[in-house]
């Protein structure tokens, strides 16, 4: 393990094997979180984003929670200044950030806006995610389709993946805007959240 670390090359058997082990013990740990998260009462919080982060973290190493919920509050705050900027008086200016943190932190079962401020947040999310940050999801035939394709952190990264990882990606940044998107994993892009002002 010491060659493994002192970037001495010498032996690479030690190399290989430190790294197998390393990395089991990264799975026998992480074994014990998910009997935890899965585990949870159901009257405690279990968001979408937190279980596409755990299996992420399981596939590859270097993946946590915590940079995915950046991420994700970036897109939050990129269609918040469009909204400023394209629905200036929008009532979402005016909410507390102890409610903004309510929604981030707890999933939400119910709009918090009536139909018209609800249809202006969606129209900007829709533009954020298709034409600002031109994200696709992949035809399950697509020769692109990589395993990786699957990873909430490389579809965040590479803005490409599965419709399964996308629609967690929506339904995340809508709940933190306080629209309530029930994620549906189909192959087509735009109907991947099914949202009560949809068409």
């Amino acid at each position: 393990m010491l060659k493994l670390f002192s970037g001495h090359k010498e032996d690479w058997t030690d190399i290989y094997y430190s790294k197998k082990y390393l990395r089991h013990l990264k799975h026998c740990h992480a074994r014990s979180i998910w009997a935890k998260f899965i585990n949870r009462p159901l009257n405690q919080k279990f968001l979408l984003e937190e279980g596409a982060t755990f299996i992420a973290h399981w596939c590859g190493p270097d993946v946590s929670y915590t940079h995915i919920e950046t991420q994700l509050d970036n897109i939050t705050q990129l269609v918040m200044d469009h909204l400023e900027i394209h629905c200036p008086t929008h009532p979402i200016f005016s909410v507390s950030q102890e409610e903004f943190s309510l929604w981030k932190h707890n999933n939400i079962y119910s709009d918090q806006w009536n139909y018209n401020d609800g249809i202006e947040i969606l129209n900007i999310l829709r533009k954020i995610f298709f034409t600002i940050l031109n994200f696709h999801v992949l035809n399950i035939n697509d020769p692109r389709l990589f395993p990786e394709n699957i990873l909430i952190n490389y579809v965040l990264e590479r803005r490409v993946g599965i419709s399964a990882s996308f629609a967690i990606i929506f339904h995340s940044v809508a709940r933190r805007l306080g629209l309530y998107c029930a994620p549906i994993f189909i192959q087509y892009p735009r109907n991947l959240v099914h949202h009560r002002y949809s068409a």
